[in-house]
Order: structure tokens, then sequence, then C-alpha cells
């Protein structure tokens, strides 16, 4: 089959198709009267495979599906199917589960303790016709005013159902874990201060000197002062190239000044 899996092998067509019919009386079903057919091979992995469905009125309808066939790895389909089946039986054990505690909750019925309960008028109290002296009063205050068990008759009435055993048992669990949570609190101290230690250790602190100290290390480079250019007598850095190579002692004319008699 198409849709065959390891908990249903052999399905009906209605489990791998759905067929309807829409009519002017509605949507009809006609999943059930889907016949599947042979299929029909176009390629060594490909196939069609027939679907024909006929109404109450015998008219058929036929619709083709495509399957086209996977190699895959042996190994590996095998791990497919063991998840498949994990997942299934995993589900089934929580349903079995739920149905089981479903079940004991409608067969338990718990005890319903109200003020109204204890307020409730009660019957006339009558003292037994015993050979034996009673205490008739402590009888009817018990009979007639206790309705529902206080919380200590509760707790008594736990304990003696469960046992001094289980009780100790419980408070030896709880001891325990204390303990241990006790000594891995004091473990982990422990652990952190000789981490704490070996982190000193290692460390080279420095301690600066109480007085400064002058560095003798040169932190930057002097150079010379600008030196001092003074006009020479040839005319000067800026003078004209005629002035700068006139020799000594000529004397420098210009027509725009007038020469004193």
């Amino acid at each position: 089959a198409l849709c065959a899996t390891h908990t249903n092998p052999k399905p009906a067509p209605s489990a791998c198709v759905k067929a309807i019919d829409q009519t002017y009386q509605g949507v009809l079903d006609l999943t059930s009267r889907v016949h599947v057919g042979t299929p029909v091979e176009k390629s060594p992995l490909h196939f069609e495979v027939p679907y024909d469905v006929i109404d109450k009125a015998g008219n058929a309808a036929r619709a083709w599906r495509k399957v086209v066939i996977e190699e895959v790895d042996l190994s590996e389909y095998e791990n497919m199917i063991r998840a498949e089946i994990a997942e299934e039986k995993e589900r089934e054990l929580n349903i079995s589960v739920e149905r089981a505690i479903r079940k004991e909750r409608q067969l338990r019925v718990d005890p319903v303790c109200t003020d109204s309960s204890k307020s409730a008028p009660q019957q006339k109290c009558e003292c037994p016709a015993t050979p034996m002296q009673i205490d008739c009063e402590g009888y009817c205050q018990r009979e007639m005013t206790t309705v529902c068990p206080s919380f200590l008759e509760q707790l008594r009435n736990m304990v003696s159902g469960t046992g001094t055993g289980g009780m100790i048992g419980f408070f030896a669990v709880a001891a325990v874990v204390l303990i241990l949570r006790v000594v891995g609190a004091l473990s982990r101290s422990m652990v952190n201060t000789f981490r704490s230690q070996a982190m000193d250790n290692s460390v080279d602190l420095y301690q600066m000197p109480t007085t400064p100290r002058v560095d003798t290390v040169p932190r930057s480079v002097l150079t010379d002062p600008p030196q001092r250019v003074d006009r020479k007598p040839d005319g000067g850095l800026f003078s004209p190239p005629q002035n700068r190579m006139r020799p000594r002692g000529t004397q420098m004319t210009s027509p725009y000044i007038s020469q004193r008699n």
C-alpha cells in the first residue's frame, strides 16, 4: 500500500485518499467508494496509480497519483523505523498512564470537611447500654462535635497508614540532601580560597616609591634655537640679485630717489 506504516501495514484506500462530491444536497463523502487500480509503470522509478470512485448515480471519476521511488540507505531507513516505533510506544505509554490516573481519580472519594458540617445540628446522643461504666459526657462530645478529624488526627492517621519506616526514610533522605548541600558549599568556598591564593602568588605586585624619581632617559630631543639673520652690506636676504652681487663699498643708486648736492 502507498501509505502503509509499521503499525498499519495493510491500510484501506480510505486511509490514503479522501473523495467528496459536491451536489445540490451538499457535500457527500465518497471515500468508502474509492478503489485503487493497478499502478502503471512510466519508468523504472516512476509509477502512476489510478484512483476510481463511483457515486450512487453511477457517475465514475478517476484521479492519478504520481509515485516516485527513491533509493535510501538501509541503515538510515532502519533508524527512521526505530524512531517511529519508539515514538509510538511512548505515545501508548502516555495514554495508558493518563487512563490509569483518570480511573483512580474516579474511584477515589476524598473526604470533604466544611464548617457547615461542623455547625449542623446533630441528633440526640444516647449512651450505649453496656455493662461497663463509660464516660457518657465524653462519649457524646466525641460523637456529636467531631464531624471531621482534626489536623493532628489526620497527621496521626497518615503516619500510621504510611508506617514509621516510611517517615524515617523521608527524614533520612532530607538529612542527606541537607548535608550534601552544606558540604558542597564548603568545598566551593575552599576551592575559591585556594584559587585566590594561587592567583596572588603568581602575580608580582609593583609598589610605587614614596619619593619621586627623576627620570634619566630623555623624553624629547632639543634642537638648537634658530639663528638670527642680519641684513648684510650687500643688501640682505631679500634684496634683488644685482644688489646682492655688488662689491663692498659700491653705492646703490635709484632713479626714484633724487641725489642731494
